[in-house]
């Protein structure tokens, strides 16, 4: 009940188990129906994202949460598309391509995303809530729990006009604190302080804190963030207009290079879903928090077209001037090409961008680069600036099945309820 209109993430999409394309049909707004004719999917199964689940949390995650995902995730898509949420497949959403005879073949783990992303989401469920008895007050953030002892009143909201009480049961959906730039500093690490935020500047943990210090349990890795790499020279709070033209996802095609003039991060270790998060989290730990992805002409057909609509490139013919021009160590650019060049299969044949085509660098490589190892050598040369930026944070506070809040003694708080990203058993890693 804060009473703010929030943009929620710029990237929003969920993983759910489904049958391939034709499940997802029912899902998709009238456009998306149309788009879907370009697209091919196969299945994603309960055994495909329980393993996907494993190997990104190292296995900490909350067994009956993602029971419950594998169980009723198709359904609650449903329930959300049957109240108007403009759900589209991820066409062209990583990277633009055509495939065969111009059908994409899109990864199954990311079966669909929200036009618009986080806005779509959003208008759409104010749209839905307006239409029911729900009342909402707006320029009214919650400020703090209204408690008996363990037993939740309800909720203090401040306002211009003073502080305003509302009674009743509490559901806490007030996301993370990756707006907080204090608490990403001390649960994150360095670098995360300098983070664009690609959603809401208002999910800023108060809340968070408040059930903390009224006595709710404490879970999930509160050192943990979802982000990815985003254009240097982006908003720095989410913009409701540009959305998510300042992300950079072509990085598998690429080499990235710190301002050292080094490369830190395998490019290519993955399919991009499963690693631009963990790039992101790299970038951060670099001098500035800051990047350069680096692309030739072989690849350029391959960067997305958001590239080139919001970012100022950086070209050149020459390896020095490209280096000059990005303000990086020339000699350790030269070097960190060249010997990335050498370690390169001369086998271009076996190039595929659309999977893990295993077109890896030799083990000498530092970091070695597992999938889309082409050489950088066919000029011009293009460099793109990039940071990192978070998405939601990680850590919460616990809950059992049925969404009611537990306190330090594993007891249920009477009267308080909490979802989403403010709740911790979900994501690690």
């Amino acid at each position: 009940m804060s009473g703010v209109a929030t943009v929620g993430s710029q990237e929003r999409h969920g993983d759910f188990v489904h049958d391939g394309k034709d499940h997802l049909l029912p899902l998709l707004d009238a456009e998306g129906l149309k788009e879907a004719e370009r697209c091919s999917m196969a299945p994603y199964t309960v055994e495909d994202f329980t393993a996907d689940m494993l190997a990104k949390s190292g296995g900490r995650h909350d067994r009956d949460e993602i029971r419950i995902i594998v169980e009723q995730g198709y359904d609650t898509m449903k329930w959300l598309a049957e109240r108007g949420v403009p759900f589209k497949l991820p066409l062209n959403f990583w990277v633009s391509h055509e495939g065969k005879d111009g059908v994409q073949d899109l990864a199954p783990g990311v079966p669909v995303v929200t036009r618009d992303y986080g806005r779509g989401l959003a208008d759409a469920m104010w749209k839905a809530a307006e239409q029911t008895n729900i009342q909402a007050f707006y320029s009214m953030p919650a400020h703090d729990l209204i408690m008996d002892g363990d037993r939740v009143l309800g909720v203090q909201a401040r306002s211009p006009r003073g502080f305003c009480e509302f009674y009743g049961n509490l559901i806490l959906a007030c996301g993370g604190f990756e707006a907080n730039p204090r608490m990403r500093r001390q649960y994150l690490g360095r670098g995360t302080e300098f983070a664009i935020v690609r959603g809401t500047r208002f999910n800023t943990g108060v809340m968070l804190e408040k059930a903390l210090a009224a006595g709710a349990q404490a879970q999930g890795h509160r050192g943990g963030y979802y982000c990815a790499p985003q254009d240097v020279d982006a908003p720095k709070m989410g913009d409701v207009k540009t959305l998510d033209k300042w992300e950079r996802y072509s990085f598998p095609y690429s080499i990235m290079v710190n301002k050292a003039g080094e490369r830190f991060v395998d490019e290519g270790e993955d399919e991009l879903s499963l690693i631009n998060s963990k790039v992101g989290a790299a970038i951060a730990q670099e001098q500035d928090a800051k990047a350069f992805q680096v692309f030739d002409r072989k690849t350029a057909s391959l960067v997305n077209e958001k590239y080139l609509t919001h970012s100022t490139p950086i070209e050149d013919d020459k390896f020095e001037g490209l280096a000059k021009k990005m303000g990086i160590n020339i000699d350790n650019f030269m070097q960190t090409v060249n010997s990335y060049n050498a370690a390169t299969s001369k086998d271009k044949g076996k190039f595929d961008p659309y999977t893990n085509d295993g077109l890896s660098t030799t083990e000498d490589c530092t970091p070695r680069k597992s999938n889309w190892a082409l050489p950088i050598d066919s000029a011009p040369y293009t460099a793109y600036a990039v940071t990192v930026s978070i998405t939601f944070t990680f850590g919460g506070i616990k809950t059992n099945q049925s969404g009611q809040v537990l306190n330090n003694e594993d007891n249920v708080m009477p009267g308080l309820y909490a979802t989403g990203e403010v709740t911790g058993g979900f994501y690690y890693g």
